[in-house]
């Protein structure tokens, strides 16, 4: 799902469809609405939902609906593209641990 919602964020919106029926509303924003044809992705969501600005064509928010009253938000705040970042912002690698009585 994670690989999905980073090619949603990208532009990436048709590569990421497969295996799901689209249904596109507009409005002020874009609504895209996803809802899985796999068994398996349907038992975790039943639909997905995208919030795209018209103008700039950024996804603006994300809804992981797990059925009809739990769902997920994810809001992208202040959304920025080609922006270079820092070569250790993402850096996950497993901490140090420190031994009893280290570092004291």
């Amino acid at each position: 799902v994670l690989t999905q919602i980073m090619n949603w964020q990208q532009g990436n919106l048709l590569s990421a469809a497969v295996g799901f029926r689209l249904a596109l509303y507009p409005g002020a924003d874009y609504k895209l609405a996803m809802i899985p044809e796999a068994k398996g992705m349907a038992k975790i969501f039943s639909r997905l939902e995208f919030e795209i600005a018209k103008e700039s064509f950024m996804v603006k928010a994300v809804c992981l609906w797990e059925n009809e009253n739990d769902y997920t938000l994810i809001r992208f705040i202040d959304p920025k593209a080609d922006v270079e970042l820092p070569r250790g912002l993402f850096d996950v690698r497993r901490p140090q641990m420190q031994k009893p009585g280290e570092g004291q």
